[in-house]
């Protein structure tokens, strides 16, 4: 599936996730649901866990890999990360 960045924002607190797809011809890309930025032609998706957008790019750039998973079935997506050693701020 590609690699994720936790996205930070200027107080080093975690605001959302980014994921970087290497398939992107057979991912779900959707905007349909609040708080997700969708870039197909990049293969970015943005998945913000409240209102904040103001991103720290220099402090959210982790690249982590691996036991992520996206499952779907019909119109539902779920996208997961595993990450026990994440702090909420850096």
């Amino acid at each position: 599936m590609g690699f994720y960045d936790w996205l930070r924002n200027h107080q080093g607190e975690v605001i959302g996730v980014q994921q970087w797809v290497d398939e992107t011809s057979t991912f779900p890309f959707s905007t349909r649901f609040d708080g997700v930025e969708a870039n197909v032609k990049h293969g970015v998706l943005r998945i913000f866990f409240g209102q904040s957008r103001e991103v720290d790019e220099g402090n959210s750039c982790d690249q982590d890999f691996g036991s992520n998973r996206l499952l779907f079935t019909g119109e539902s997506v779920a996208l997961t990360f595993h990450a026990p050693y994440l702090i909420a701020e850096r």
